[in-house]
C-alpha cells in the first residue's frame, strides 16, 4: 500500500485476515505447551488458516477487469536495504515488548483487583496468556480456537502501530478478527459434534494434563477412598481408567509367570 500498488480499500480488505498467528506460535506454544499435543497444535493451525480463508471469502470484491498491465520496477540498493531493513525490525521489537508490557501490567492490575483470572478474560487482552493459562482440556480446545481467531488487544494494538503512518482504517480489521474467532470456534465444535458420531475425536486422544490431579496418589494413600472397580475417576476420565487397568493386568501377568517358574523349579529338585 505505501508502495502504491493497492488502493485503501483493498488494503483494508486484505488486513482483515492476512494477520494471524504464525505456526511456530501455535503448533509450540498452543499445542505442545499447553495441550501437550503436537498433532493439536496441527490441527488448531489448520482450523486458524481455514477461518482465516473463510473471511477473505466473506470481504472478497470483485476487481474491475483492465486489459493494461503494469510493471513495477525500483532499483535495487543493497546497502540502504540492508540498514533500512535492521531499523525497521528494531523498531518493531520495541513497539512489540512495549505493548506486551503494558497489557501484562493492566492484567496484572486486574487481576489483583478484581480476582478476575480465566483464561478467555486474559486471552481477550494480551494472546500468550490467555492460552498459557489454560488447563489443556477438551473443552478448552473452542476456547484455544477462538483466541487465536481474536489475536488480542495487545496484537491489536501492535498492528494499529505499525500502520500509525497510514490512512488505513481498522472498523475492518476488528470485524474480521471478531469473524474469525466466531468461525474458528464454530469448526472445532462441528468437527467435535461430527466426530463423536463414529470418527476419532482430537480431543478424545489428548493427554488430559490435569495439573490439580497431579497429587491424587498422595491424597488416596493418606485415606481418600478410592473409586470401585469398573467406575471411572471422576477427575481422570476414561483416559486414566484405561491406563490403571492395563497396568493391573499387566501386574497380575507377571505374577503369574512367576508362579509358573517357581513351580517348575520345584519340580526340579531331587
Amino acid at each position: 500500500y505505501r508502495a502504491g500498488r493497492l488502493s485503501k480499500d483493498e488494503a483494508e480488505r486484505l488486513l482483515a485476515f492476512c494477520n494471524n498467528a504464525g505456526p511456530s506460535f501455535i503448533l509450540g506454544v498452543v499445542g505442545v505447551g499447553c495441550f501437550g499435543s503436537l498433532r493439536t497444535g496441527i490441527y488448531l493451525y489448520l482450523v486458524h488458516a481455514f477461518s482465516a480463508v473463510l473471511v477473505g471469502i466473506l470481504f472478497r470484491k470483485k476487481a474491475p477487469v483492465s486489459g493494461q498491465k503494469v510493471r513495477y520496477s525500483a532499483p535495487f540498493e543493497p546497502v540502504p536495504a540492508f540498514v533500512r531493513a535492521v531499523g525497521e525490525a528494531a523498531e518493531g521489537m520495541v513497539r512489540l515488548c512495549g505493548f506486551m508490557v503494558f497489557f501484562l501490567v493492566i492484567l496484572a492490575l486486574i487481576t489483583d483487583l478484581t480476582g478476575l483470572n480465566h483464561p478467555v478474560l486474559l486471552g481477550l487482552a494480551e494472546l500468550t496468556t490467555g492460552v498459557t493459562a489454560l488447563e489443556g482440556r477438551p473443552r478448552d480446545l473452542v476456547w484455544a480456537a477462538a483466541l487465536l481467531g481474536w489475536g488480542g488487544l495487545s496484537v491489536h494494538g501492535q498492528t494499529a502501530a505499525v500502520l500509525s503512518d497510514t490512512d488505513l482504517g481498522l472498523g475492518r480489521y476488528f470485524l474480521g478478527k471478531i469473524l474469525q474467532a466466531i468461525f474458528s470456534a464454530g469448526v472445532v465444535t462441528f468437527g467435535e459434534i461430527w466426530c463423536s458420531n463414529g470418527a476419532v475425536s482430537v480431543t478424545k486422544t489428548l493427554p488430559y494434563r490435569l495439573r490439580n490431579d497431579a497429587e491424587k496418589p498422595v491424597e488416596q494413600a493418606a485415606g481418600e477412598k478410592s473409586p470401585k472397580k469398573g467406575q471411572e475417576h471422576p477427575h481422570q476420565g476414561p483416559l486414566f481408567a484405561a491406563g490403571f487397568s492395563q497396568q493391573g493386568q499387566a501386574g497380575g501377568a507377571a505374577g503369574q509367570v512367576e508362579k509358573t517358574q517357581h513351580r517348575r523349579a520345584r519340580r526340579r529338585l531331587p
